[in-house]
């Protein structure tokens, strides 16, 4: 619902919000993320991670594979119909592009609600651990699928080279 309103609010749709304004709160979005991120993470205990890291791993990489790949696909398939007539005029990469990019945004959660939740449940245990693992480590695929999603379809608007390396600067960073 965020995302929505964010975008019809934004400086591209009904524009009650400026691109000035929308750069002027670049370092809000820093330290909200970064906010969620940490109060994320101190959900989580390293005792009761240790014993389900496979579990958490072999789960969020097939939901992060299977999510990104259906998303993309019918984003794809449904590229030419009169459901999506913006892509219509695209070339067949760039339709790739925008499923790509629709890929990686269906893999976003929202940790803060998450979070909040289960504070307000007061939930405990293997089930509670392993979501929230799978969370946070989907979190960080997002943070580096992105980039690379970013980079394509810049290079397929744009007509400039792909940059893969922009994964490995934000691996790096991470």
């Amino acid at each position: 619902g965020y995302l929505i309103v964010g975008a019809l609010s934004g400086p591209y749709i009904l524009k009650l919000v400026s691109k000035e304004d929308v750069a002027s709160l670049k370092y809000i979005n820093t330290f909200a993320l970064a906010y969620i991120t940490t109060s994320a993470g101190a959900e989580m205990h390293i005792e009761e991670l240790k014993a389900l890291i496979k579990p958490i791993v072999a789960q969020t990489f097939a939901i992060m594979c299977v999510v990104f790949a259906v998303v993309t696909l019918v984003c794809k398939t449904l590229a030419n119909t009169a459901l999506s007539q913006f892509t219509n005029e695209m070339t067949d990469t760039q339709q790739w592009a925008v499923g790509l990019i629709l890929g990686v945004l269906a893999l976003t959660g929202s940790p803060a609600a998450s979070v909040a939740v289960l504070r307000e449940m007061r939930c405990k245990g293997t089930f509670t651990t392993t979501f929230m693992g799978c969370m946070v480590l989907s979190d960080i695929g997002v943070i580096i699928a992105t980039p690379l999603c970013l980079s394509y379809a810049r290079s397929q608007f744009t007509g400039t080279e792909f940059q893969p390396k922009t994964a490995g600067i934000v691996i790096a960073t991470i």
